[in-house]
């Protein structure tokens, strides 16, 4: 951290290959372990670790009228990452904060420069006090239904529903991160459980309970019937028909002839 700023200024100014290896040895030469007594190594950890200072910023700013509250932008921002960029070819909604922190905090970043936004900055930032109430009420509540499912897998040993669960919840736990990432890194996960669950890890007894309802579901084939199913009485309206038509019985076709002799 305390080499940072100047290898930085190297690496993106084209400096010379020379100067750069000169920076990499005044790292080796000039180590220094972490002390906590020194105030100098505090203050390094404080400004690049602590986003406390962001949120500070980003509070007294809004409260004092310097920026106004971005009403949910950057959480419609989160919606529009689940689109898959295949399908939305000119989507602008990026990882990173995508210059809200320069907003927020009234710092000027470099080019290129990514600044993880927080969950408590973003959602502040959004709809101020009330935003951070409600939205980490959400998130908690997410975390903790995932979380209880998880664990209840782990106890009776089903070690696929516990990596599945855990897989929605690494994604979650993304303090530092923006909405987008959230968002957008939840989906992944749980299209990643979905084809483990169904393609890679498919369970034996699901696969034969689907297979026995699928059975069960086909209709059997109706039964051809080669004679026609006559109304009743059909017959007898045929054989007085061919009566007119044909005129009575001849008598020596008659099957009473013998009786008449």
């Amino acid at each position: 951290m305390r080499d940072r700023t100047d290898i930085r200024e190297q690496v993106w100014g084209g400096s010379k290959m020379e100067r750069r290896i000169e920076s990499m040895r005044k790292i080796v030469d000039e180590f220094e372990w972490l002390n906590l007594a020194n105030e100098n190594h505090l203050d390094r950890i404080e400004d690049r670790l602590n986003q406390n200072i962001l949120v500070g910023k980003t509070v007294a700013r809004i409260e004092n009228g310097t920026i106004l509250p971005v009403q949910g932008l950057t959480l419609w921002w989160a919606i529009q990452s689940l689109v898959p960029r295949i399908i939305w070819w000119g989507k602008t909604v990026k990882a990173g904060s995508m210059n809200s922190a320069g907003y927020f905090t009234g710092d000027v970043y470099a080019s290129g420069t990514s600044v993880g936004l927080g969950q408590v900055m973003e959602f502040y930032g959004n709809f101020k006090r009330t935003g951070v109430i409600v939205c980490f009420f959400l998130l908690g509540w997410l975390v903790a239904i995932w979380d209880m499912r998880c664990g209840v897998a782990l106890r009776r040993g089903d070690w696929r529903g516990y990596a599945y669960y855990f897989i929605l919840l690494v994604p979650l736990m993304t303090p530092g991160g923006s909405a987008v990432e959230l968002f957008s890194g939840t989906a992944a996960a749980a299209v990643l459980v979905w084809f483990l669950k169904n393609y890679l890890f498919k369970d034996k007894k699901e696969e034969a309970a689907e297979n026995k309802k699928k059975q069960g579901n086909r209709i059997p084939p109706k039964e051809s019937t080669a004679v026609l199913q006559r109304p009743k009485g059909f017959v007898l309206r045929e054989i007085e028909a061919a009566k007119e038509e044909d005129g009575p019985t001849p008598l020596q076709a008659s099957p009473t002839r013998e009786e008449l002799r």
